[in-house]
C-alpha cells in the first residue's frame, strides 16, 4: 500500500472506532437495563461494524463480481456514513465544551448527549439523500472569453467542456443520456471532455453499451475531443487514494476501445487544428497517471514544438496544474476538470486550497484557464456541495 492510503485506512478505522464507541455509550446511558435495547445490542453493533468494513473489502477482495457488488454499497454507505461519523464527532465536541464551561469542569470525555447523537443520524440521513436525487440532474452554465485582445475579430467559437463522467459501479447512463441531450442543444463547434471517463477500473461497468450507444450521440460541428485522466487506468483505491504505486497502474485496452467505438478524438501529447485551421487544439497525457505505469509525458515546450507561439493555442490538461508551465509555452486557454468543485459540501469550501483553479474562469498568468465541476461523482454517487455540469463557453478569437 501507498503511504497516503495507508494513513487514510488507519483515519477511517479510528474515526469508526469512534463512532462505534461513541454510539454505544449514548445509548447505553439512555437505556433501561432491561429494555429492548440490550437485545438488540449485539445485532446493531455487528451490521454497523461488517457494512463499515465494505468501503475495506470492496478495495482489497479478488477480482470478481462480488468485488464490484461490494464497491458499489461500500461507495453508498461512505456517502452517508462520512456525515454521521463527522456530525457526531463535531456536535459530541461542541457539546462537552458546553458542558464543562457551565459546570467549570476540566475532564475531556466524548460521550454523545441524546439530541448529539439523534441529530447527527437526522442529518446523515437527508444530507446524502438530497445529494443522490441531486446528482442526476445536471444543469448548463456559461461562459466568455474575448482572446482578441484589440486586434481584429475572426470569429466566436463555442466549447462545451465536460469531464468526470466515472463511470463504473455507482454511475447511472440516465446520467450521461440526460448530458448528451444537454450538449447537443448548444450547437457547439466542439466538445472538449477533460478526462476521468472511467473510476480506474472497467470490469465494474454495467451494460457498457447503453453507455456507448448514449455517447456516440454527443456531437459538435468539428466533433468530440477528448484526453484521458488520472482514473482512467485500471487500479485499486481506498478512499479515493490508490493502494499501490503508480508503475501499477495502466490502462486497460477495453477503455480505449470503448471510447473509440463512442467515436471521440482521442488526444495523448498530441495536436490537430480546429476552426478552419485557426487554433491549435492540444491534449495532455494526465499529470499522475499516463497509464502506461509512469507519470512521465511531454512538457508543454515539447508539446508544442514547431507551433507557433503567435496561433492561438487551446489545451485540455485533466489536472488544472502546471499553469505556468502552459502560459510560457503560449498557451491561450486551458480546459480542465478533475477538482468536481468539491462535489461533497463542504469540501467545496476547501478544493480551492489544491488547486490553480478549482472551478470556474480565472486567468492565470495571462492565460484564461476553465475548471468544470463534471458530470458524474467520485466514491459516493453523490452531489451535496456542486452541480454536475455542461460547461458552455463561448471564446471570442
Amino acid at each position: 500500500m501507498t503511504i497516503d492510503s495507508i494513513i487514510v485506512l488507519i483515519g477511517y478505522i479510528i474515526l469508526h472506532v469512534f463512532s462505534v464507541a461513541a454510539t454505544e455509550s449514548c445509548l447505553s446511558s439512555h437505556t433501561r437495563k432491561d429494555g429492548p435495547y440490550r437485545k438488540i445490542r449485539p445485532i446493531w453493533m455487528a451490521l454497523y461494524i461488517l457494512i463499515s468494513v465494505l468501503p475495506i473489502l470492496g478495495t482489497f477482495w479478488p477480482e470478481s463480481a462480488l468485488k464490484y457488488e461490494i464497491m458499489k454499497y461500500g461507495n453508498i454507505w461512505i456517502g452517508f456514513d462520512i456525515y454521521y461519523c463527522g456530525f457526531l464527532l463535531i456536535f459530541t465536541i461542541i457539546d462537552r465544551v458546553i458542558r464543562n464551561i457551565r459546570s467549570r469542569k476540566t475532564e475531556i470525555t466524548l460521550q454523545p448527549s441524546r439530541w448529539t447523537l439523534i441529530l447527527a443520524i437526522i442529518l446523515a440521513l437527508i444530507l446524502p439523500s438530497y445529494a443522490m436525487v441531486h446528482a442526476q440532474h445536471p444543469v448548463v452554465t456559461y461562459w466568455t472569453a474575448d482572446l482578441t485582445k484589440g486586434e481584429q475579430e475572426k470569429g466566436t467559437y463555442r466549447v462545451v467542456l465536460l469531464a468526470d463522467f466515472h463511470m463504473s459501479v455507482n454511475s447511472d447512463p440516465a446520467l450521461i443520456e440526460k448530458t448528451v441531450e444537454l450538449s447537443n442543444a448548444q450547437d457547439a463547434d466542439a466538445v472538449f471532455i477533460v478526462g476521468d471517463f472511467f473510476t480506474s477500473n472497467y470490469e465494474g461497468l454495467k451494460e457498457p453499451e447503453k453507455y456507448i450507444a448514449a455517447l456516440s450521440q454527443l456531437s459538435a460541428k468539428e466533433g468530440v475531443f477528448g484526453v484521458y485522466g488520472n482514473h482512467d487506468v485500471k487500479e485499486n483505491l481506498f478512499c479515493g487514494f490508490a493502494v499501490a504505486p503508480v508503475s501499477k497502474a495502466f490502462r486497460p485496452h477495453e477503455m480505449e476501445e470503448f471510447l473509440e467505438a463512442c467515436g471521440f478524438i482521442m488526444l495523448e501529447d498530441g495536436t490537430i487544428e480546429i476552426a478552419g485551421g485557426d487554433i491549435v487544439l492540444a491534449g495532455r497525457y494526465d499529470k499522475d497517471r499516463v497509464g502506461d505505469g509512469t507519470n512521465i509525458r511531454k512538457n508543454a515546450e515539447e508539446l508544442l514544438d514547431g507551433i507557433d507561439p503567435d496561433r492561438m493555442i487551446f489545451v485540455l490538461e485533466h489536472e488544472p496544474k502546471d499553469y505556468a508551465e502552459l502560459a510560457s509555452a503560449g498557451v491561450d486557454v486551458a480546459f480542465s476538470g478533475h477538482t468536481h468543485r468539491g462535489q461533497i459540501w463542504p469540501c467545496n469550501y476547501f478544493i480551492g486550497l489544491f488547486n490553480e483553479n478549482a472551478y470556474g474562469r480565472k486567468n492565470v498568468n495571462g492565460m484564461e484557464t476553465f475548471v468544470t465541476s463534471g458530470i458524474g461523482y467520485f466514491g459516493p454517487p453523490q452531489r451535496s456541495g456542486t452541480d454536475s455540469e455542461v460547461m458552455v463557453i463561448d471564446i471570442t478569437y
